[in-house]
């Protein structure tokens, strides 16, 4: 899958979270924070990348607007587990670990994919989480 297709993938899937959550969101205030959150993602690969998002405010920024990293941070982790399987083309339910710890489950290469799988997960999940990418030569944990 080309990262073009992929960032696409994500970025509709992250908006339908935000209007998920918007929809069930029980903060009567109405307040939202300007704030933006610093996700970093590693990967047990050669390679390195960097999610910070410096410069552009990130992937949540760029869908959701002002507060969206409010609401994606407020949602389970089952949830952004399903929804970033669902993005990167999994052909299996993820598992569920802890309420901090998830599976997901991509063909492809963890040499070669799990770099940028990583920055996909990074986006989106807080940075207390992780989500554990499996493939079938090999697993890749992004923190």
């Amino acid at each position: 899958m080309s990262p073009a297709r992929t960032t696409l993938r994500v970025a509709l899937a992250l908006g339908f979270l935000v209007g998920a959550a918007a929809c069930g969101s029980d903060d009567s205030s109405g307040s939202q924070s300007t704030s933006s959150p610093t996700v970093a993602a590693s990967a047990n690969t050669s390679g390195s990348a960097d999610t910070s998002g410096s410069g552009d405010g990130g992937i949540v920024e760029q869908v959701g607007g002002e507060g969206a990293d409010d609401i994606v941070s407020g949602l389970s982790i089952e949830a952004k587990a399903s929804t970033l399987a669902s993005a990167l083309d999994s052909d299996r339910d993820p598992e569920i670990i802890d309420d901090s710890t998830a599976k997901i489950f991509l063909d492809g290469d963890v040499e070669v994919d799990g770099v940028m799988a990583c920055i996909v997960v990074g986006a989106i999940i807080d940075p207390d989480e992780t989500v554990i990418v499996v493939y079938p030569n090999g697993e890749t944990n992004c923190a």
